[in-house]
């Protein structure tokens, strides 16, 4: 059986004719209407065509042979992928030359015509890319590589078939019935009847093939689907599926491309079979597709009338969960709903996140305000240590929010469609005996492609196969609301979703990650001051095209560090591209909103926490006084004049310029030991070491660093992953370290803003600076580190371990924060060696604590009494020179009062991250810049509505406590409305406090406000 299956491979194309091609060659895609312009030259096969990542476009032309009659096909084969068009530039089917997640994949056949009648001419378009589904061929190791040209990939573009062919439908037909016959076979246990019976059927048919042919044969293999299946067994229900990643192993600009390839051979499939349906998710590769391919976006959006094509997933791009904050959680799913509601008419009302690195313990929250009850994905059946318990259950996020989770019992998002494969849906589902129902995602996927033509018969074969489950073509959101009837029967998976690997995405590719960061922090600020300068000139198209760019970025391979070298280069580009044209619009804001005065400097603070921070001056300043002309205590260093300034909760603050000179700060070298100390806190370092030996909390009596041991113990370890280099960091890393910083100097500076030691130092094969410095009245340390980072399979962390005993540990989360144990008593407690935390990890007893603060880090390890932060990697594999090159970030260790929910912790994230807006060469006015002020929760986000010209205000509870919110606005009424901005709930009675539940994330539109009035008189 097995060899008359591997046999009939060869025989279902036959009678090959080549064909007559040319090709031009280009380094970046041309337009389909600019390629005749190019210039060609002919090809035959088994000529190269072009390196890594070099494009072609193909010109096919030949005849069909005048005696040919009936199926005709080109067998095509460009040595990367490809994509047949249409005379009017429509793509209308994509090719690829193998697939690494299955090794029979092959698209190599176009179906030219099924009624040939000889001699018709053929006259093809092919656009090509050398490359393939995933990317080039890369090596793991740069010491490997013995040409420099090929660091980031090689790889060869042939021609390597081009010719037209006759198809043997019958051939190809057995060669389905035989591998769906081998596959069950294989998957049944040995001695089982219907096991006997499928190979006592195939048996027989291959003795007929070898008598009369694969017709008679074929009339053998119907008797394996005459015997019904089961009726006790469970109905899955596939969805052609085709996973695109946004970017990993190649550029933006290819997946745009693969959405073309893709997406027109689905298009494709749907008219051959009228039963297949497909399903896509991730606004961003439609909205690829409506503008590279406009004929081809007018089809799906036929399909999706038609009830043909699943529109799935309600987010902007299959975001990632960990790294982003909040607010961009939010907007990807309200930009990617808004987009699938204008583009198609659909309310999506599931999460679609099938490969993403763990799930944020807010996430369903965000999905139930923004009307998404359904969650989807299969991602922890990659855990390490422990089998996750549930395949559908109900998901509570830390504000008590609930969806409904799936997670397919076949373990995967790429279903190959085989017997074996849909049985796991009786021996791998933990719900097996209670639902009836599953969900099965089948093509190929990463790199797009999705099902092809063997994929979708395999499909209509198992739907009358005895020994697997019943097979349904169907969509998923059906599926998803009949489990979720299941009600009560279904068990709740409370917090967070932790995915116990790939936890070195939590700190590869450090400078994607700040320049996201900053990203946020950017939109946070330019929305309030836009919101501010009056809504009816609030850009609000130009806003939406700038969140689309920077959402796309945090496609959970880019933001995370699993990419390729390419995808950095241009992305980190990009968002910094943003963030200057954020920039810019804040500067026109503050025209509308502040008085120009040459002599003064405006300082904006966006969060809902004081600032009482250091600022530095405009150089040219040689100090500065406040409004009422008192000269604010000042120091120079260099070049630099720092102020320390206290401005209010979303209040700004004007500082004029002042012929006070600064004063210089004092340096001298370093001793032993250093003591940085105010009337709140005593620190006490050995530079030579670059240790923090001592923290005396004046305030509490406490002291903070652990007896015997030293704070800031910053540590380089061996860091080679067995498999995944940039997603993993493994554990046993903690117990390899391999070097300590080594200071080549050390400089104490002193002065009346700050104080500080100065540190230069070597660590592996790097160099680096650390500023130590406390400012004047804080208790906050800061380490303010550049470092030209050139290690390679290395990491590098800092240490603080604290007298500080809990048995859990509180990180900062999405708009909240999350418990996680500090010891070690399960394997489920243990898989948790590295945690994400965004702007703080904290320890704390009921009336004392440690957070250890960053500015652009998030992975966070908190076990015992230590609090730990990875820095810096240095993987070599997607990208071979990964992180390498100049690095800046701040960390640092606040000792507080009380516990963390009672303590400054947020002011001093806000601080170090947020900080101001700055605006040189203007004055505030008198009056508050927003109509609106909150009490007793975050005013989180100002900006315009989406749909009309209101103000909108998100308020959030970020410390986890029930609380009033004392809310009061300069004119109009506020009316709370669903995160989507779609839903009215309800106008809230202002003359009463709001009563928040913890964690609690709410949204209002203010109706009635006018714009920024005029008149305001000059402070």
């Amino acid at each position: 059986m097995n060899a008359l299956f591997q046999r009939l491979k060869h025989v279902i194309l036959t009678d090959p004719v080549p064909l007559s091609v040319t090709v031009a060659v280009t380094p970046e895609p041309v337009p389909f209407a600019e390629r005749e312009g190019l210039s060609y030259r002919p090809i035959q096969e088994g000529g190269h065509w072009g390196d890594a990542w070099d494009c072609g476009w193909f010109r096919l032309q030949g005849r069909v042979p005048a005696d040919w009659r009936g199926k005709v096909v080109l067998n095509l084969n460009f040595g990367g992928e490809a994509c047949v068009f249409d005379s009017e530039g429509c793509p209308v089917y994509g090719l690829t030359n193998g697939s690494v997640f299955d090794h029979a994949f092959n698209k190599d056949v176009f179906p030219l015509t099924d009624d040939a009648k000889g001699g018709e001419r053929i006259d093809l378009w092919v656009e090509a890319g050398a490359n393939d589904l995933f990317g080039v061929k890369r090596c793991v190791d740069p010491a490997w590589i013995e040409d420099a040209a090929g660091l980031h990939g090689t790889y060869d573009g042939s021609l390597r078939k081009a010719r037209i062919c006759r198809l043997d439908a019958d051939a190809w037909h057995l060669w389905l019935d035989l591998g769906i016959a081998l596959n069950l076979v294989q998957s049944l246990p040995e001695g089982n009847a219907r096991r006997m019976g499928v190979m006592r059927i195939a048996s027989r048919a291959a003795e007929r093939y070898a008598v009369a042919g694969a017709k008679a044969a074929r009339a053998e293999m119907t008797r394996m689907y005459l015997l019904e299946p089961d009726p006790a067994a469970p109905d899955v229900y596939g969805v052609g599926h085709a996973h695109i990643d946004v970017g990993w192993l190649w550029p933006l600009r290819e997946t745009v491309r693969k959405c073309g390839r893709t997406f027109a051979s689905q298009i494709a499939l749907l008219e051959r079979y009228p039963d297949y349906v497909f399903g896509a998710s991730q606004a961003q590769l439609y909205a690829f597709t409506q503008e590279t391919y406009p004929a081809l976006y007018g089809k799906i959006r036929e399909a999706v009338a038609q009830g043909r094509w699943e529109v799935q997933g309600g987010m902007w791009v299959e975001a990632d969960c960990n790294l982003p904050d909040g607010e961009s959680l939010v907007r990807q799913c309200l930009v990617g709903k808004n987009y699938f509601r204008d583009a198609f008419g659909i309310e999506v009302r599931n999460l679609w996140l099938p490969d993403v690195f763990g799930y944020s313990g807010n996430l369903p929250q965000i999905l139930r305000r923004a009307g998404m009850d359904y969650f989807l994905t299969q991602k922890l059946s990659w855990n390490r240590y422990n089998k996750f318990p549930h395949n559908t259950f109900w998901w509570r996020g830390i504000d008590g929010s609930t969806v409904l989770a799936h997670f397919p019992p076949e373990d995967a998002y790429d279903s190959e469609l085989q017997p074996s494969l849909l049985r796991r849906h009786e021996t791998n589902n933990a719900e097996a005996g209670l639902m009836q129902e599953g969900i099965c995602l089948y093509g190929i996927g990463d790199g797009g492609g999705g099902p092809s033509e063997n994929y979708v018969e395999r499909g209509l074969r198992c739907r009358h196969l005895n020994g697997c489950p019943k097979f349904h073509f169907g969509f998923a959101q059906p599926v998803l609301e009949k489990l979720a009837a299941y009600g009560d029967e279904l068990d709740t998976w409370d917090g967070e979703l932790y995915f116990e690997m790939h936890r070195g995405t939590l700190t590869s590719q450090a400078q994607m990650k700040r320049v996201n960061r900053r990203g946020e922090e950017a939109f946070h600020a330019t929305e309030m001051l836009l919101a501010a300068a009056g809504i009816e000139t609030y850009p609000v198209e130009t806003m939406l095209e700038l969140w689309k760019r920077f959402l796309t970025n945090q496609f959970h391979d880019i933001i995370p560090g699993s990419c390729i070298h390419r995808v950095y280069a241009e992305q980190i580009p990009e968002d910094e591209a943003v963030i200057a044209r954020l920039k810019g619009l804040q500067v026109a804001a503050a025209q509308a909103l502040f008085a120009p005065d040459g002599d003064a400097m405006t300082l904006f603070n966006p969060s809902s926490t004081p600032y009482d921070g250091i600022v530095r001056l405009p150089s040219e300043w040689p100090g500065a006084s406040d409004k009422n002309g008192v000269a604010l205590p000042a120091q120079r260093d260099g070049e630099t004049v720092d102020v320390r300034i206290a401005i209010p909760p979303q209040g700004a603050c004007t500082v004029w310029r002042d012929k006070a000179v600064a004063a210089e700060v004092e340096t001298v070298p370093a001793g032993e030991r250093c003591v940085l100390e105010n009337r709140r806190v005593r620190y006490v370092l050995e530079p030579g070491r670059m240790l923090l030996l001592s923290c005396f909390d004046k305030e509490t009596g406490r002291e903070l660093v652990a007896e015997g041991e030293a704070g800031n113990r910053l540590t380089l370890y061996h860091d080679l992953p067995p498999r995944w280099d940039a997603w993993d960091i493994e554990e046993y890393a903690s117990g390899m370290p391999v070097g300590e910083p080594v200071v080549e100097s050390a400089v104490w500076r002193r002065g009346p803003v700050w104080q500080g030691v100065d540190v230069a130092f070597t660590i592996g094969e790097s160099r680096g600076r650390q500023l130590i410095r406390l400012a004047e009245g804080s208790k906050r340390l800061d380490f303010e580190t550049e470092i030209d980072w050139q290690e390679t399979h290395r990491l590098l962390r800092v240490a603080f371990p604290v007298t500080v005993q809990s048995q859990e540990a509180r990180y900062e989360i999405q708009y909240g924060t999350v418990a996680r144990p500090t010891h070690n008593n399960t394997k489920w407690q243990h898989a948790q060696f590295e945690c994400v935390g965004h702007r703080f990890a904290d320890l704390s007893e009921s009336d004392f604590g440690a957070a250890l603060l960053n500015d652009s880090k998030y992975g966070y390890r908190v076990k015992d009494h230590t609090l730990s932060l990875s820095l810096l990697r240095a993987p070599t594999e997607p990208d071979p020179v990964a992180d390498c090159g100049p690095h800046r970030f701040t960390y640092a260790f606040l000792p507080h009062a009380s516990d963390l929910v009672h303590s400054d912790v947020w002011d001093h994230a806000a601080e170090l991250n947020q900080g101001v807006a700055r605006f040189e060469g203007f004055a505030a006015k008198a009056a508050p810049l927003l109509p609106i002020r909150v009490e007793g929760v975050d005013l989180a986000v100002v900006k315009c509505a989406e749909k009309e010209r209101c103000m909108v205000v998100r308020l959030v509870e970020r410390r986890g406590v029930r609380s009033e919110a004392r809310v009061t606005l300069a004119s109009g009424r506020l009316v709370e409305c669903d995160l989507m901005e779609w839903n009215t709930l309800g106008e809230i009675d202002l003359s009463r406090s709001i009563v928040f539940e913890p964690f609690a994330i709410r949204t209002f539109k203010i109706i009635g406000s006018p714009s920024n009035e005029e008149g305001q008189k000059d402070g």
